[in-house]
């Protein structure tokens, strides 16, 4: 049996298609980049905690939280979430707004997304959430500051 031209370029359209989602799904999902931001800016201790996370690395993260919530942070009946942030699961993140104070221009609110990304399913399919956050940024020690122990 003979295959004809036809026959034949759709095998090879498929093939391609095939290809290029193989491709597509296996690109690295993480779209930030890998330097810390300097810029004096009330997102920049938002991006850079984010991203000390991302490569598990707490001390740097612990440099961006005002002194405020660190106390929070090392009280033992808060407890810390250093320990619980899992940094394979988050993949992006966006800010979406950055309000500062008319009234004190020391003070901020950061609104950002973080999306997430997890592998599973019987065909690797996984699932992506995002959710989203408002931190309050304070400006310390000459730098901007997140005033919230709150997680990411």
């Amino acid at each position: 049996m003979k295959i004809d031209k036809f026959t034949w370029i759709v095998i090879i359209l498929i093939i391609g298609i095939l290809a290029a989602a193989v491709v597509s799904v296996n690109r690295g999902g993480n779209e930030m980049d890998a330097a810390y931001r300097t810029a004096d800016d009330p997102t920049t201790p938002i991006y850079n905690i984010f991203l000390a996370l991302q490569q598990n690395d707490q001390a740097v993260a612990r440099t961006y939280y005002s002194q405020a919530a660190l106390a929070q942070f090392d009280d033992p009946e808060y407890g810390s979430f250093f320990g619980y942030y899992g940094p394979e699961d988050a993949q992006r993140l966006r800010i979406l707004s950055t309000s500062v104070s008319d009234e004190n221009p020391d003070l901020a609110y950061v609104t950002f997304a973080v999306d997430n990304y997890r592998n599973g399913g019987p065909f690797g399919s996984g699932s992506t959430y995002t959710y989203e956050n408002t931190l309050e940024v304070i400006r310390e020690d000459d730098a901007w500051k997140v005033n919230s122990a709150s997680a990411f």
